[in-house]
């Protein structure tokens, strides 16, 4: 099951963001999660990260099982790059492979790589509504 459509139309509704580097990831309950806990799991080229420099990516995670409302991260693209050597970069080494806690007491930290990187604080509060 893809959430990417909805994904977007989120991100362009709520934060107005319609373009750029756009990654996504639907909410993996423990039962279907490698860790055994509630995740987001995405893969980001690594050319993508080179060519960016410190404009940023944009992260899309879905609130929750079965959830239409989403968690948007604002990830500077060289943040991730600087941090290359405590991050998972599986297979032939062309994707960086983001493993996001979604418990609420490591939400955003990535349990996949090394450094366990902390992306909390990219996380972007859709603006309050009347």
């Amino acid at each position: 099951m893809t959430i990417r459509r909805s994904a977007l139309r989120w991100l362009a509704t709520t934060h107005g963001v319609r373009d750029g580097d756009i990654f996504t990831s639907r909410y993996y309950p423990a039962a279907q999660s490698w860790t055994g806990r509630d995740a987001w799991w995405l893969q980001i080229p690594l050319h993508r990260l080179a060519a960016l420099g410190p404009r940023p990516i944009h992260l899309v995670c879905q609130a929750g099982p079965e959830d239409a409302a989403f968690h948007y991260l604002r990830v500077p693209a060289d943040f991730l790059h600087d941090n290359l050597a405590g991050l998972d970069l599986p297979g032939d080494g062309r994707m960086v492979s983001l493993f996001l806690s979604a418990e609420a007491e490591s939400r955003f930290r990535d349990e996949r790589g090394s450094a366990h990187l902390d992306l909390a604080p990219f996380e972007r509060v859709a603006p309050a509504t009347d």
